[in-house]
């Protein structure tokens, strides 16, 4: 490793380095969609009650710092913001009593049979992903590469319902706040696909159910 380098999106790259120096390929804004499994890299949602055409993400990215080897790979890593919404089955929201959260089917304070138009958990999310990232140069704009770890903080969770207004179950789910993950993004010039996987437990499993969430997405550089 020769030079370190710390770029931002305010403030133009040509401050830090020439186009024939590696440097990473973080997005400005991403956008993704989210799907809740019982298990890491798993597909089965049984007993989640997952909505998953509207569970979404949308996010920025403040800095990012890189440690080329070479003119192709580099060692990277960066910092974003996100805000994250699992949505379920509108028969069904997440409650705690007594200490334990779970999915339990809804029922109206009035005693009818109105169902929410929307029940789901969000959250938000500060992420540091570190990469191994491969990047080459055709047609006057970068092909790239990346996969790595991420550390995960999430913080002000709720779980919430849409009857009318927005209201609020609770803002305690047991949540896990620290998270391990594995992201993966390919892209060509402005625009990217991404993929992220959880290995280690969204909500605490000894008071909650063990749901590992899985996310796909686009990002792009501006």
């Amino acid at each position: 490793m020769e030079q370190v380098y710390i770029t931002s999106p305010f403030i133009p790259r040509r401050t830090y380095k020439r186009k024939s120096q590696e440097y990473s390929h973080y997005p400005e804004i991403f956008w993704g969609f989210n799907i809740l499994s019982g298990s890491t890299f798993g597909t089965s949602s049984a007993g989640i009650y997952n909505r998953n055409s509207k569970s979404a993400e949308w996010g920025i990215n403040g800095w990012s710092l890189e440690f080329p080897f070479n003119s192709s790979w580099a060692l990277t890593s960066a910092m974003s913001l996100a805000f994250v919404s699992h949505h379920f089955n509108t028969d069904y929201v997440l409650n705690t009593v007594d200490g334990i959260t779970s999915m339990q089917p809804f029922k109206s304070e009035e005693g009818d049979d109105k169902r929410p138009s929307k029940s789901y958990l969000s959250y938000w999310a500060l992420r540091f992903p570190i990469m191994l990232e491969w990047s080459n140069r055709i047609g006057g704009d970068d092909v790239y590469a990346a996969f790595g770890p991420s550390i995960e903080f999430r913080f002000m969770e709720r779980s919430r319902y849409k009857l009318g207004k927005r209201h609020t179950l609770t803002k305690d789910v047991n949540m896990n706040p620290i998270g391990i993950n594995l992201e993966a993004r390919v892209g060509y010039g402005f625009f990217m696909l991404y993929a992220r996987t959880a290995i280690t437990p969204l909500l605490r499993t000894k008071y909650a159910p063990e749901w590992h969430p899985f996310t796909v997405g686009c990002g792009f550089r501006f």
